[in-house]
């Protein structure tokens, strides 16, 4: 496939070429001006978009898997659905993202803007959070601790409950505080440390408002 770096470049691609997917894996994107592409289902398996503009982006049900997304701006993009394994997010701008769904197993998103971000559903285990800003994101609630070992805590709405995450480990309240309690076979301080984060959330009252609105837009979501 020709090189596409403008979203005018791939309007005119799909004009020429309907109901063909869009193919750039390895591509060499890098600071390319991708805003307002549209990108649907794309194949941008491997490619590089460092410091690309993708704001407003459709990528909906894209796969970037292994895609290098270094400072990128992907600002109010579509990424519902959108596969992201093993991206590389570091720095990424994705304040106002669509995230709905999207499997970030194993990304790097260390120091990127997940600000008002929607996270609903979405697969984060064993993602890398360290740094990561999440204000007033939907889905997502980070919790008072960051594991010395590199992962920060958080909370998800899942199946009209509250489950906790952190690297690869991700339970429902009463199996984290199980795991992470007396029978804890790991660090014990680490462990104590876990579960005194967890408690701390019945009383939160910033959490259990996040928890009220994130279960309501579940059930909405379900309906």
């Amino acid at each position: 496939m020709e090189q596409l770096r403008t979203a005018a470049d791939i309007a005119a691609w799909r004009a020429a070429h309907p109901g063909q997917r869009v193919v750039l894996s390895g591509a060499n994107l890098s600071e390319a001006n991708l805003r307002r592409a549209i990108l649907q289902g794309a194949d941008l398996r491997g490619a590089n978009l460092r410091g690309a503009s993708l704001s407003e982006a459709d990528l909906s049900e894209a796969s970037l898997r292994w895609a290098d997304l270094r400072g990128a701006d992907l600002s109010e993009a579509d990424l519902r659905r959108a596969i992201l394994q093993g991206a590389d997010l570091r720095g990424a701008n994705l304040r106002w993202a669509d995230l709905r769904g999207a499997s970030l197993s194993k990304a790097d998103l260390s120091e990127a803007d997940l600000s008002e971000a929607d996270l609903s559903e979405a697969d984060l285990r064993g993602a890398n959070l360290r740094g990561a800003v999440a204000v007033d994101a939907e889905g997502i609630f980070f919790l008072n601790f960051f594991d010395p070992r590199g992962y920060q805590a958080y909370a998800q709405v899942r199946q009209h409950e509250v489950w906790i995450g952190s690297g690869c480990r991700f339970f429902s309240v009463s199996a984290a505080l199980n795991h992470w309690g007396s029978a804890y076979k790991g660090d014990r301080a680490i462990g104590q440390r876990y579960v005194a984060a967890i408690r701390a959330l019945e009383t939160n009252q910033d959490f259990i408002q996040w928890r009220i609105l994130a279960l309501q837009a579940e059930r909405e979501g379900s309906e």
